[in-house]
C-alpha cells in the first residue's frame, strides 16, 4: 500500500497504479504528486504507549487503560 499526505491518506497497489503521475492528487485541502506517496509494507510493529496511575503509580498500556490521550491535550486528566 502508499501513504501520504503526512501519513493521513492511503492507497492499495491497485488504486496506486490508476494514478496519473503527471496530474497532482486533491484530498481535501492537501494537493500531492504521485512521485511523493511512499511504499509502506503491512509488517510494522508499532510501539505501544503507557500511561501511569496517579494513584497507585503503576504503567499499563494506554489503549488497555482506556486512556484516550487526544481528551487530555493539555495534560491536566487525572489518571487512576
Amino acid at each position: 500500500y502508499y501513504i501520504g499526505g503526512g501519513n493521513q491518506y492511503f492507497w492499495c497497489t491497485t488504486c496506486f497504479n490508476e494514478l496519473d503521475g503527471r496530474i497532482p492528487i486533491e484530498v481535501g485541502d492537501i494537493s500531492m504528486q504521485k512521485a511523493e506517496l511512499l511504499k509502506k509494507k503491512n509488517d510494522e510493529v508499532h510501539e505501544e504507549s503507557w500511561v501511569q496511575c496517579d494513584t497507585c503509580e503503576r504503567w499499563i498500556h494506554q489503549i488497555c487503560g482506556l486512556f484516550n490521550s487526544r481528551q487530555n491535550k493539555e495534560h491536566k486528566s487525572e489518571y487512576s
